[in-house]
Formats: C-alpha cells, sequence, structure tokens
C-alpha cells in the first residue's frame, strides 16, 4: 500500500505540474504572434530593417519598439554601438544579428535568413545590406 500510494502522489504531482506549465505557457504565449517572414527584395537595408528589426529596436535604432514589453529584458539602443564600442565593429554587428553569440538574446535570424532567402550569398546581402543601415544610425 505504501508503494501505491507513493506512486498516486507522484502522479498527481506530475500532472499537476504538468497542467501549472501548460497554463503558463499558453498565457506566455498568448502573448506573442508569430507571422511569416516576408522576402524583402531588393534586400535594402531599411526595407530589411522594418521589417525584422524594428519591432523590437524601434523605428530609429533607439531600443523602443512596440515588442519590447514582450521581451522582458532592454532592447539595445543600436545608435550607440560606436559609442559603447568605441568604433563601428562591421564584423561583431553581423555576428550578432546571425547570432554568433551563445548568450544572444536575439531570435536566430541565421535560420530565419536562410530559410526566407535560400542561400549564402542571399543572407550574405541582406546581412551585409542591414548593418550598412545600422552603420548610418550611429550618433557622431
Amino acid at each position: 500500500m505504501g508503494r501505491r500510494f507513493t506512486c498516486a502522489c507522484l502522479l498527481l504531482l506530475l500532472v499537476g505540474a504538468a497542467g501549472w506549465f501548460s497554463a503558463t505557457t499558453v498565457s506566455a504565449q498568448s502573448k506573442i504572434v508569430y507571422v511569416h517572414v516576408e522576402r524583402i527584395m531588393p534586400p535594402n537595408g531599411p526595407a530589411v530593417y522594418d521589417a525584422y528589426c524594428a519591432s523590437c529596436h524601434g523605428p530609429s535604432g533607439r531600443g523602443n519598439g512596440p515588442a519590447v514589453p514582450l521581451v522582458n529584458r532592454a532592447v539595445p539602443n543600436l545608435t550607440l554601438i560606436a559609442v559603447r564600442d568605441g568604433t563601428f565593429d562591421r564584423i561583431h554587428v553581423m555576428s550578432h544579428i546571425r547570432g554568433g553569440y551563445g548568450t544572444n538574446p536575439m531570435p536566430d535570424w541565421h535560420h530565419v535568413l536562410r530559410d526566407t532567402y535560400g542561400g549564402s550569398a542571399q543572407e550574405d546581402l541582406v546581412v551585409r545590406n542591414l548593418v550598412s543601415y545600422i552603420e548610418t544610425m550611429q550618433l557622431k
């Protein structure tokens, strides 16, 4: 009887935990809307930024986009990259966009861009154009 009681309690605990987890997952996901990523052609920097980045970083790159409340963390002000780092390092910025950092809180844009543009040459063009546009945002 002791073994059955322990198994029953464990089962109830697992069912309760699963219910709690699914309830919190559903409530958290109800705030997020997933949309199909559109292919921006030609992939010029401003159009790519508006389509992929402005929702979090804001239209002017200051980290004040409409999705910020859903991110649950501060979104970097892209206009301050050169001020913060001492220079605008294009390779460093490209690495962040492509998800080259394990702690990078951004979406996995490398896979999104690869799936959307279907090749490394197109993906590279999109990222280079985007980085060039972000470089123009830098406060002088």
